[in-house]
């Protein structure tokens, strides 16, 4: 079973992501996926392949993963990143 801690960095992880896509260090196709069995993330253009592991996987397009500020910049969606990362406890 995971600790808190394993959830807090999980959730530092996908944020870590989210920001490098919002500074354009990926693209809008990306895919954000955690692998069920260690939580480890990574990011990757090629659904396909990440697809073949699907039942080890969890998938999320990286722009569902952000929203807008009441300036209109987008900004990490902390909410949607925190529900992810609570979820993914109950994967072990």
């Amino acid at each position: 079973m995971s600790t808190i801690q394993d959830i807090h960095t999980l959730s530092e992880q996908i944020y870590t992501v989210i920001e490098d896509y919002i500074r354009g260090e990926y693209d809008e196709d990306d895919m954000l996926g955690i692998y069920n069995h260690c939580g480890d993330v990574m990011v990757e253009a090629d659904k396909a392949s990440m697809l073949r592991n699907k039942t080890q996987i969890q998938l999320y397009a990286l722009p569902e993963l952000t929203r807008k500020d009441e300036f209109g910049n987008t900004k990490p969606d902390n909410d949607k990143i925190d529900q992810i990362s609570n979820n993914w406890l109950f994967l072990d």
